[in-house]
C-alpha cells in the first residue's frame, strides 16, 4: 500500500514539474542587434568628459513594447530603447544603472522624472509640455483605436472619432493632440491600469493606446473581447531619450545624437516587433501547460479517491497504532521534561540559585565570539568576599551560606540587563560578564555592587552579624590580542590589586590595541 502511495505522488510531481520547467526557459541575450552605418569620431576631450560624469540613474518602462519591457525570467530590461542606450553607453564609456521603481505608466514616470528621482527616461515621446532635453528620434510608433468587439465599430477615417467618447492614459503623448480629432467634451483621461476596464464597463466608447503595448496586453490579460479597429497613421509618434536639463547633459545629448544619427537599428526593431508572435506562442504554450496541469490534477484526484477507499479499510488498525503512539509520545515528553530539568540543574548553583561556573564558561564563549564579530567592548568582573574564611570560622558554614545568598541577591538586583550574566565561580568568589560595556561603565556597576554589599549588615543585622565587604577586579577587552581565559586572568589580577590596596575596593584595566602581546597573569583571587 505504501508503494502505491509513493507511485501516485511521484507521478503527480513529475507532471507538475514538467509544466513548470517548460515555462521557465530563458532566451540568451543578443548583443548584435545595433550597428553603425559609419564610424563616430569622439575627441579625447569628449571621452574624458563622459568618463568624468557620475553614474546616471536610468528609468525604463517595464511594459512599453517594442521599445522597452522588463523580462522577469531573465531579470533584465529588453527592447529597442534598451539596445540603443546600452550600445551608445558602451561605445562612449558611460556609467549608468537602472532605477527600479516597480513599473508605472506614463503619468507616474513623468511625475517621477520631474521630481528628479532619475536622470534619464527611456523611451520618451516628444511633447512640448515635458521638461527636459530630448535626443534625436531613433524610433517612430503609432497609437491604435481600441473598441469592444461586440460593438463592431468600423473606422475608416480619423474624423469619425469625434462621435465617440474616447479614453486615454493621463499625461500620455496622445493627449496633447487628441483634441484635434476628438471633441474636447468627448475626451477622458484615466489613471494607469484602469483604461481597459473603463472601456469594458462602457464608461467610454473607444480607447486610444500604444499599438505595441495593446498587442501584448491582449494576450497577457486575455482581452479577447477588445480589438484594434484603426491605427492613427496620421499622427506618428517620435521617440528618443529624455535627459534631465542641465549644462552637462546638453553636451551628453549632443554626443548621443551623433550616435543616433549613425545607428542602424533594423535588427533590433525586427527582433522586438516580432515579440507579438512570440507572445502568442507563449500564450498557447501556457494554455497547453494549464490543460496538462488540469489533467494531472484530475488523475491525482482519481488516485486520491482510490487511496481514500483503501485508507478507510485500514482505519481501525491505524486507530490502535495511534493510541500506542500517544502513549509513547507522552512518555517521550515526560522524559524530555526530566532531561530539561536535569540540564537546568547542571547549569545552576544549588546554594544561590544563580548560574554556576559551567554555565558561565559557555556564556563567556558565546559573548567572546560576539566580541570577535562586532568589536564591541567585553568586560569581565571578579568579585570576592573579604575575610570570608573568618565568617565561616567564627559563625559556622550556615551563616556563611547566608552571606553568599545575600551577595547573590545583590548581584541579581544590579545586573539587570538581559545580556549580562552573574555566576558563582567557586567558594566565596563570583564572576560577571558584561557585553558591550566600557571599562568606566563596568567600574560604575562594580562600585554599586560594592556599596550594596557593604550595606547588607545594616539591612540584616540578625542574619548577617558581621559587616562584610567585597573586592572587585574589572577587565575590559577592546581590540587587544587576548582570549577569553586571558581576560579572566586580567580580571583576577585586578582583584589581587584591589585586595592588596586594602580591600573593599574596585580595580580595573582596559585592554586596548596598545597592548601588543598579553601573557596569562598568575594569581588566584580566591586565595587572597
Amino acid at each position: 500500500m505504501l508503494r502505491l502511495y509513493r507511485t501516485c505522488y511521484i507521478l503527480i510531481a513529475m507532471l507538475v514539474s514538467f509544466s513548470c520547467v517548460a515555462s521557465a526557459q530563458v532566451r540568451p541575450a543578443d548583443n548584435s542587434t545595433i550597428k553603425l552605418r559609419h564610424p563616430v569620431e569622439l575627441s579625447a576631450d569628449d571621452l574624458a568628459f563622459v568618463r568624468s560624469l557620475p553614474v546616471l540613474h536610468v528609468s525604463a518602462y517595464r511594459h512599453l513594447p517594442p521599445m522597452s519591457f522588463y523580462d522577469q525570467l531573465s531579470d533584465k530590461y529588453e527592447g529597442i530603447s534598451i539596445d540603443i542606450f546600452a550600445f551608445i553607453a558602451e561605445q562612449i564609456g558611460l556609467r549608468y544603472q537602472y532605477y527600479n521603481d516597480g513599473g508605472g505608466y506614463v503619468d507616474k514616470k513623468i511625475e517621477e522624472f520631474s521630481l528628479g528621482k532619475f536622470d534619464v527616461l527611456l523611451p520618451a515621446s516628444y511633447v512640448s509640455s515635458r521638461d527636459g532635453l530630448f535626443t534625436d528620434t531613433y524610433y517612430k510608433g503609432f497609437y491604435s483605436v481600441i473598441s469592444r468587439k461586440s460593438d463592431q465599430l468600423q473606422v475608416q477615417d480619423v474624423k469619425q472619432l469625434k462621435q465617440y467618447r474616447a479614453g486615454m492614459i493621463n499625461k500620455a503623448a496622445v493627449v496633447s493632440y487628441a483634441q484635434e480629432f476628438v471633441g474636447e467634451m468627448q475626451l477622458f483621461e484615466f489613471e494607469d491600469g484602469v483604461l481597459y476596464e473603463a472601456l469594458r464597463n462602457n464608461q467610454i466608447d473607444i480607447a486610444i493606446f500604444n499599438t505595441g503595448v495593446f498587442r501584448q496586453d491582449r494576450y497577457r490579460f486575455e482581452l479577447f473581447d477588445l480589438e484594434d479597429v484603426y491605427r492613427l497613421h496620421e499622427y506618428p509618434r517620435s521617440y528618443g531619450f529624455l535627459f534631465k536639463e542641465n549644462e552637462q547633459n546638453e553636451r551628453l545629448v549632443s554626443i548621443f545624437n551623433r550616435y543616433i544619427n549613425a545607428i542602424d537599428n533594423v535588427q533590433s526593431v525586427r527582433k522586438h516587433e516580432d515579440a507579438e508572435q512570440r507572445l502568442v506562442e507563449k500564450y498557447i504554450q501556457t494554455k497547453n501547460e494549464r490543460q496538462l496541469l488540469w489533467g494531472a490534477i484530475i488523475i491525482g484526484a482519481l488516485m486520491f479517491a482510490i487511496l481514500f477507499i483503501a485508507f478507510r479499510s485500514r482505519q481501525r488498525m491505524l486507530a490502535r497504532l495511534a493510541e500506542s503512539h500517544i502513549q509513547i509520545s507522552q512518555q517521550h515528553d515526560a522524559l524530555q521534561e526530566a532531561n530539561m530539568q536535569l540540564e537546568c540543574l547542571s547549569r545552576t548553583d544549588v546554594l544561590t540559585g544563580m548560574a554556576n561556573r559551567r554555565h558561565f564558561d559557555e556564556r563567556l564563549a558565546l559573548e567572546y565570539a560576539g566580541y570577535k564579530r562586532t568589536g564591541h567592548a567585553l568586560t569581565v568582573m571578579l568579585i570576592d568576599i573579604d575575610f570570608f574564611k573568618h565568617i565561616n570560622d567564627d559563625y559556622g558554614h550556615g551563616v556563611g551560606d547566608t552571606y553568599l545568598k545575600k551577595v547573590a541577591i545583590v548581584l541579581d538586583s544590579i545586573m539587570v540587563r538581559s545580556t549580562d550574566l552573574s555566576a558563582r565561580y567557586g567558594g566565596e568568589e563570583f564572576i560577571c560578564v558584561l557585553p558591550n560595556t566600557s571599562v568606566l561603565g563596568a567600574m560604575v556597576v562594580a562600585d554599586k555592587i560594592r556599596e550594596a554589599v557593604s550595606a547588607l549588615h545594616m539591612e540584616y543585622p540578625v542574619l548577617l552579624p558581621r559587616h562584610v565587604t567585597v573586592s572587585i577586579g574589572v577587565a575590559t577587552l577592546l581590540g587587544a590580542k587576548c582570549d577569553a581565559q586571558q581576560l579572566i586572568a586580567y580580571a583576577d589580577a585586578e582583584l589581587y590589586k584591589a585586595k592588596n590596596s586594602g580591600r573593599n575596593r574596585v580595580s580595573g584595566i582596559l585592554l586596548d590595541p596598545s597592548v601588543d602581546s598579553i601573557e596569562p597573569v598568575a594569581g588566584n583571587a580566591a586565595a587572597l
